[in-house]
C-alpha cells in the first residue's frame, strides 16, 4: 500500500526541505580568519528557515566548524521536539554562500497516523485507532521504517509497517502481527 502524507505532513517542506534553498535571511554567512564559515550565522539561519517553515521551537542546531571549500558538503544537527534531524549544508561558493538541504524524511506523527487510517481505508480496511507512539515527529531515512499499531473495531490488533520513501512524505505501509 501506498501513502503520501503531503506537504502538510512534511515537516521540512519549502526552504528547507524539498530540495535546495540558500541559507540565510539577510546575505550569506561570513567567512572569518584563514577561510572558516560563519558556523553562529549558518545555525541562526537554520534554526530561523525551520521555525519559519512549521512553526515549531527549534531545541537546537549544531553544525561542525569548516574550512571554506566551493562545493564542499557537511551534516548539521537540528533538534526539533527532540528528534535530531540531519540538515546537508553545501559550500556553493568561496565568500560564504550555502544551500541547506532536507536529509532525512521528517513528518508530524499526526501526519503519519492520518496517512496510514486514509490507506489502510483506501484498502478496505477501516482502524478504529491507529497509535504510532508519542513523538511529536517521526525522523527517518529514506527507507527507514516506523510501526505504527493498529487497532480494529473487533479488538484484532496489527502492525503497521511505514516504510519512508523519499524526504517529502511518501511512504509504502504493510501490515504484519501484532
Amino acid at each position: 500500500m501506498i501513502g503520501r502524507a503531503g506537504a502538510a505532513g512534511a515537516l521540512l517542506a519549502v526552504g528547507i526541505g524539498l530540495g535546495s534553498a540558500a541559507c540565510g535571511t539577510s546575505g550569506p554567512p561570513k567567512i572569518y580568519g584563514p577561510d572558516f564559515l560563519d558556523r553562529a550565522g549558518i545555525e541562526q539561519s537554520i534554526r530561523t528557515e525551520v521555525t519559519t517553515q512549521f512553526g515549531m521551537e527549534v531545541d537546537a542546531v549544531q553544525c561542525p566548524i569548516r574550512q571554506v571549500v566551493d562545493g564542499d558538503s557537511f551534516d548539521c544537527g537540528v533538534v526539533i521536539a527532540g528528534e535530531e534531524v540531519r540538515i546537508k549544508v553545501t559550500q556553493t561558493d568561496g565568500e560564504g554562500s550555502v544551500s541547506i538541504v532536507q536529509d532525512q524524511a521528517v513528518l508530524r506523527t499526526p501526519a503519519v497516523v492520518a496517512v496510514v487510517t486514509r490507506t489502510l481505508g483506501e484498502n478496505g480496511l477501516t482502524p478504529a485507532q491507529v497509535d504510532c507512539g508519542g513523538a511529536a515527529i517521526v525522523v527517518r531515512d529514506v527507507g527507514g521504517t516506523t510501526d505504527c499499531l493498529v487497532t480494529f473495531a473487533d479488538g484484532t490488533r496489527r502492525r503497521a509497517i511505514v516504510t519512508f520513501q523519499d524526504v517529502q512524505g511518501a511512504v509504502t505501509i504493510r501490515l504484519a502481527s501484532a
